[in-house]
């Protein structure tokens, strides 16, 4: 009955936008024995002057795998001064 967090950083080759759950598959039995894998990600498309900051902030997180619940998208704020996340609303 003890919780275990795994952090796994993806080497995705260049791949642009929204990380998949088949990208995960390559770093052994994580995705398959964990009960829960979130997946977070930044857009950074656009270029657009003094966004920059606020772009850096956002982050899309989808919940990718759940096996006691629903899978679900929604965006949070990361406060770096206080390494927390803030709910940011839905997808």
């Amino acid at each position: 009955d003890v919780a275990v967090v795994v952090m796994s950083q993806l080497n995705r080759e260049g791949a642009v936008g929204e990380p998949h759950l088949h990208e995960l598959r390559d770093s052994g039995a994580l995705e398959q024995d964990a009960d829960l894998v979130l997946l977070m990600w930044r857009n950074d498309e656009s270029d657009e002057p003094g966004m920059q900051s606020r772009r850096a902030r956002d982050i899309n997180i989808r919940v990718a795998k759940n096996r006691n619940g629903p899978l679900l998208m929604f965006r949070a704020e990361f406060t770096p001064q206080a390494y927390r996340f803030e709910h940011g609303g839905p997808f």
